[in-house]
């Protein structure tokens, strides 16, 4: 099975409910989704020990996106970055190994990606779409 197929899912982990913020289920969560991950290669010195998983989300909100190891420990925190025409960015920088990404914003359920494979040299781009609530 491939790492894209093992990217997708839709549950949050119960175990990972502490981190997640609270969805009150008389509120309609907004839905999160991505694209399928892709690998670019990197030819840069930066990237010599180092991979990045990076994403673009079109008219999203603010959201963050949190990287756990497969211990469910959290590694790295990033806040999405405005970009021009209503985009927001993120990026984050991480050893090579595997991952799971949690991303979260207000009004939306949580979103997580399980085994996302970092390859040094490499950026992992997983962009994001938020879409409103019926």
């Amino acid at each position: 099975m491939n790492p894209a197929m093992l990217c997708r899912t839709a549950c949050t982990m119960l175990a990972m409910i502490a981190l997640l913020a609270p969805v009150h289920a008389a509120e309609k969560a907004g839905k999160i989704e991505s694209g399928k991950p892709r690998y670019l290669k990197k030819d840069h010195e930066a990237w010599a020990a180092k991979g990045r998983v990076v994403g673009i989300a079109k008219d999203a909100p603010a959201f963050t996106v949190t990287i756990l190891n497969t211990a469910k420990k959290q590694v790295a925190k990033a806040d999405a970055e405005e970009l021009k025409g209503g985009k927001k960015a993120y990026e984050i920088w991480l050893q090579p190994g595997t991952y799971i990404m949690l991303v979260q914003a207000k009004g939306f359920g949580a979103y997580d990606l399980h085994n996302l494979v970092v390859k040094k040299g490499h950026d992992l781009r997983i962009d994001l779409e938020f879409t409103a609530a019926d």
